[in-house]
Order: structure tokens, then C-alpha cells, then sequence
């Protein structure tokens, strides 16, 4: 005797909507075979209708998301850039004294971190790889660092709860694999030192839908 197989493990929302779809198609088909489902085909095409609009609405979701971050970075973006126009202004009109650095409540290079303590990692990128279920990664080496710790969350990426170590590796990028196509995926990454109290602070958090 065989068993049925449904293979919907894995998939897309997206993916399974569409299999429902079939199986809905195939017992309609043969009503002599199938005579009573259950569920019904009307109460089993309600959930495939449900499960349709859910995903049009989680979509348009995810996409002004999506668009609500890139105005962030940007956002970001342009403030380092006045920030640094602005350090560059105190840099000149203070001759580089120190007394005079700080009522600008900026600090002086080579005396802000501690012994040991690690920087942040930047320019954190996530891109679509070369694989479906796959995200690649990429950011800035740290000088003299030679392992960082990748992180990723699929719900509220402000809860951090919600984080889960994903890898680590010695150098400045890695591929994630054998994630959800369709799922969004956030992703920070830090340096990590021998003694966890000199950790470098987490990245900039990006943002991608599985390919």
C-alpha cells in the first residue's frame, strides 16, 4: 500500500498555495473516486482563498518595509555624511585641541577605545545567492580581526529574542544556506574577541527575502 506524499515541506507560501491548488483540481476531477472529501472542496478552496490574501497583504507588507529601511540607510547615509562635514569643521576651527574637541562632546582619535575592546563592524551587505534558499554576506574587515559572528532573525528584528546565531568565519563574508524561499530575512554580524566583554558592537542591520 502506498502513502500519500503531499512534499509540501520547505516550500514558498507562494509554492504551497499553488500545490493546494492542484490537489483541490485533481479530487474535483474525479468525483467517482472521491465522493465525500474532507475537507469539503468548498471549505478546502475558503482556505486556499484565506491563505491567498494573506499572502498578497504580507507582501505588500514586506515590500513597504522594505522600501521604509532603504529611506532609513539612506537617511543614515546622508547624516554620517553631515556628521563627518561637521567633524571636519570642528577638526579645523580647534587647531586640533583637545579642551575645544570636546565641547563639540567629540572625542580624539586614540583615546576613545579601550585595550582589547573590538570595533563595529560596517557596511554590512546581503545579497541573493547563487542558490535558491541562499543569502550572501559581505562587510568591511577589521584590521589585525580574524572571526566575526553572523546572526539572523525572521520576526521583529527589535526583539532581540528573536535573534539566532546563523555562523562564523574568519573572513569578511558568508553564504547562509537552506533558508525559506520568501521569508524575510534580517542579519547583523560582529567581531568577536577571545573574552566576550571585548566584542565589537553589532552592525547595521539589513534586510532580504530569500531568493
Amino acid at each position: 500500500m502506498s502513502l500519500v506524499a503531499l512534499n509540501l515541506k520547505g516550500k514558498s507560501p507562494l509554492q504551497i498555495i499553488q500545490d493546494c491548488l492542484n490537489f483541490k483540481t485533481g479530487v474535483l476531477n474525479n468525483p467517482t473516486v472521491f465522493a465525500t472529501p474532507n475537507p469539503t472542496m468548498v471549505a478546502f478552496g475558503t482556505l486556499i482563498t484565506t491563505a491567498q490574501n494573506k499572502l498578497t497583504t504580507a507582501d505588500t507588507a514586506a515590500k513597504a518595509v522594505s522600501a521604509a529601511i532603504t529611506d532609513r540607510d539612506n537617511a543614515i547615509a546622508a547624516l554620517l555624511g553631515g556628521a563627518s562635514t561637521l567633524g571636519a569643521y570642528v577638526q579645523e576651527t580647534t587647531q586640533g585641541d583637545p579642551v575645544k574637541i570636546a565641547l563639540a562632546n567629540m572625542a580624539v582619535k586614540g583615546t576613545g577605545t579601550p585595550a582589547g575592546q573590538l570595533g563595529q563592524v560596517q557596511n554590512l551587505t546581503t545579497s541573493a545567492g547563487d542558490v535558491t534558499g541562499s543569502l550572501d554576506h559581505m562587510w568591511e574587515p577589521l584590521a589585525g580581526r580574524a572571526t566575526y559572528e553572523l546572526h539572523t532573525c525572521t520576526g521583529d528584528p527589535s526583539v532581540e529574542a528573536n535573534w539566532k546565531f546563523a555562523a562564523s568565519c574568519r573572513s569578511s563574508r558568508k553564504t547562509i544556506k537552506g533558508q525559506v524561499s520568501g521569508t524575510r530575512v534580517y542579519s547583523r554580524v560582529r567581531a568577536v574577541a577571545p573574552q566576550e566583554e571585548n566584542n565589537g558592537d553589532w552592525s547595521q542591520i539589513t534586510s532580504k527575502i530569500v531568493p
